[in-house]
């Protein structure tokens, strides 16, 4: 099952290890076991790129593909409050998920909702987050979706992340899953 997932788009003031990106939640899907959206939470500025004075960056993009996590169906006859969970998802210069770790040490009761963002997480793909800085020449970048993208000047990709915070819960005997941004 898929659903679509909001692309994040912003000004930048810093990037990458800490884009700012305007915080929209995901299309919700009706489904069975319920309904899914999501949202990013911002980085703290410690932890974000410094943006050059003299280069732009193009900001990464989450694939309208990736799908999201489904609330465990073990646990829907358990009728349990609302769970949140909290993640970092690590992405390499070529838009690939390379890691996700809790934001906090997770609760041993919360694993099966743990392993449901894990394994959704997991294959998400991202457009790349590019500085590129004027000069001569063109640079030619591959990403993970296999596109080419020429750019004027010296551009890198550079790896990041981004945060996120999914809420399960149900609602009428259906569950919920909900990610949403630090501010909502």
């Amino acid at each position: 099952m898929r659903v679509r997932v909001s692309l994040f788009t912003a000004a930048l003031v810093c990037c990458g290890c800490a884009s700012q990106v305007p915080q929209r939640e995901y299309s919700p899907k009706t489904r069975v076991s319920g309904e899914v959206t999501g949202g990013v939470v911002d980085a703290p500025a410690s932890e974000r790129y410094s943006a050059e004075q003299n280069a732009r960056y193009e900001l990464p993009l989450a694939s309208p593909d990736n799908p999201l996590p489904t609330y465990p169906d073990a646990l829907l006859s358990k009728h349990l409050p609302p769970v949140s969970i909290q993640v970092r998802v690590i992405v390499d210069e070529m838009g690939n998920v390379a890691d996700m770790i809790p934001a906090e040490q997770p609760d041993p009761s919360n694993s099966a909702f743990l392993e449901s963002v894990h394994s959704v997480v997991q294959t998400w793909k991202f457009t790349q987050l590019v500085k590129i800085v004027p000069g001569s020449g063109a640079t030619v970048l591959r990403d993970t979706f296999g596109s080419e993208t020429t750019y004027s000047g010296h551009a890198t990709a550079l790896p990041f992340h981004q945060d996120y915070r999914f809420v399960f819960s149900q609602s009428e005997g259906k569950a919920n899953v909900t990610a949403r941004s630090a501010s909502s």
